[in-house]
């Protein structure tokens, strides 16, 4: 079990003028693949086609990357974007569960929810919100196989909604579960297994809105992440989620965060607009 409660860290010696020069080579990347794979020439060539998508796919990897060093390195700084909100969290997390059980489904994994409590409503920031459950989800997806199942809970414990994500993987070695909670920059960038900054997200996230995440896991038997929120406070009125994605420098939400573990059909040209 790892269980992390000081600020979120991981991205020592990382500056603000490396990260405008990331985004500005994203953006100059972006507009090169544009110009150079326009629509009618990908369409007259299955073979390009197939390699415009793995390219398209590696972009928007870049940009999970790059969006995720900047929101662990905004936290560290106190300047993280914070528009809260009163939100039923079940609705939220039912709609972005199917969304991505609906996309996932070709990889032979299942991802289900269950509200185990009504009326769990909390006061945060909905973008925020999001970033961070698809980030336990996808957390997930990355380490279960084909035939394995997600599954996503909401329960109300007093005064927290705690959120837990089981999956039957094959379970995460306590060092390297640690590792991926602080969320190492460097390592992210050169490691296949995707020891990036996935649960240190989740872990900033779960911080800003007054929350914990505990991660627990055992060889061979899977993994469970769980996250605590505090509850809004009384006679606050609540507001559902609108259903829609948020999108992030123009690229949706959902296709971003996933785009480690959905396939490359995805991505596309058309997945910008």
């Amino acid at each position: 079990m790892s269980r992390r409660t000081e600020p979120a860290g991981g991205i020592v010696g990382l500056s603000d003028r490396t990260l405008r020069e990331l985004g500005n080579n994203l953006l100059t990347t972006r507009l090169a693949l544009d110009g150079l794979l326009n629509g009618a020439l990908i369409e007259r060539d299955e073979k390009l086609k197939s390699y415009a998508a793995v390219l398209y796919q590696s972009y928007y990897r870049m940009k999970r990357l790059h969006s995720h060093m900047s929101l662990v390195l905004n936290l560290e700084n106190g300047r993280l974007p914070f528009s809260p909100r009163v939100i039923d969290l079940g609705t939220l997390c039912a709609e972005l569960c199917g969304t991505v059980d609906n996309l996932v489904g070709e990889l032979g994994v299942t991802v289900t929810f269950e509200a185990q409590d009504d009326g769990c409503f909390i006061n945060g920031d909905a973008q925020l919100l999001e970033t961070m459950l698809l980030n336990l989800l996808a957390n997930s997806l990355q380490h279960t196989g084909a035939g394995g199942a997600v599954r996503m809970t909401l329960a109300r414990r007093g005064d927290r909604c705690v959120i837990a994500v089981d999956d039957t993987g094959a379970g995460v070695p306590t060092e390297r579960l640690t590792a991926l909670m602080q969320g190492d920059a460097a390592r992210s960038l050169t490691d296949p297994g995707g020891a990036g900054l996935g649960l240190a997200v989740v872990r900033g996230v779960a911080e800003r809105h007054g929350g914990a995440l505990i991660a627990e896991s055992r060889e061979g038997e899977g993994t469970r992440l769980r996250v605590s929120l505090p509850v809004s406070q009384p006679g606050d009125r609540p507001m559902l989620h609108d259903c829609a994605s948020f999108r992030v420098d123009g690229l949706n939400t959902v296709l971003t965060e996933l785009s480690v573990v959905l396939d490359k059909k995805f991505y596309t040209r058309r997945s910008f607009d």
